[in-house]
């Protein structure tokens, strides 16, 4: 798979591109639509220099995993185009927290929906053997570490959730994973507190699963967080330190 589009592209919104019939291509329609809410997160979460890791082609498979109201969901159907599969995935809970801002983004994308929307419990994914190109998993991998039971969250197997991800996975496909950083040696210790993993353990979990570590650009890595505080704490949600990792699955020489 190589990268034919760049979400560039889109992120400028060319709306007044045309094509050689007069229409307007697909993405470009895409991107006049996004929300300014969306374009602003843009700034941090950079989908310009994100989306291209997975190396998508129009038609393919991609699923947002765990990408609760769509921000990515959107970005990555116009990567793969009409012709191509957008999933978001989210269990019942994040189906939960994400409803209305959801139901706003569908409104405004309108009918038919740019991207198909799942919700299952991670005991069933639901995706077929090697029948996704890409998965992306954004700052909720931690998530899977701790139990929230007012809100029905957890317990994860974290095992059965990779090995699902691993299967589905078409041999050539990518999985990327972005999650807040947490400092050397706390591991585990402050998923639930910080809401931040150590990299290191979410290296050594996915590459026990069978996948790759193919990358980890520093694309998202922010100096200003000492790692310290909450996410979600107002001098530094939406700009935390976060790590990026790319995996494969193992080639055949």
């Amino acid at each position: 798979m190589n990268t034919t589009l760049t979400l560039a592209f889109l992120l400028l919104l060319l709306g007044n591109r045309v094509m050689a019939d007069n229409t307007v291509p697909p993405e470009a329609k895409a991107a006049e639509q996004r929300s300014a809410e969306d374009i602003q997160r843009d700034h941090t979460s950079k989908p310009q220099a994100i989306i291209p890791l997975l190396e998508l082609e129009p038609g393919e498979t991609v699923v947002d995993l765990f990408g609760g109201s769509g921000y990515y969901a959107e970005l990555l159907a116009a990567a793969v185009g009409p012709e191509g599969d957008a999933i978001l995935y989210n269990n019942a809970a994040f189906a939960a927290f994400a409803k209305d801002d959801l139901t706003v983004r569908l409104e405004r994308l309108g009918p038919p929906a740019p991207f198909d929307v799942i919700v299952s419990e991670t005991d069933d994914l639901g995706f077929a053997p090697r029948s996704v190109d890409g998965f992306l998993l954004v700052m909720a991998y931690h998530d899977l570490y701790h139990e929230v039971p007012e809100y029905n969250w957890g317990p994860h197997d974290r095992k059965d959730i990779l090995a699902q991800l691993y299967q589905a996975l078409k041999n050539d496909g990518k999985l990327v994973i972005i999650d807040h950083s947490g400092a050397k040696g706390t591991g585990i210790s402050q998923t639930k507190s910080l809401h931040r993993i150590e990299k290191s353990t979410a290296i050594a979990d996915i590459t026990a699963a069978g996948f790759v570590l193919l990358a980890q650009p520093d694309t998202l890595h922010n100096p200003a967080d000492d790692l310290t505080l909450n996410v979600f704490d107002p001098s530094i949600r939406g700009n935390t330190d976060r790590f990026v990792l790319v995996f494969g699955k193992p080639q055949e020489n």
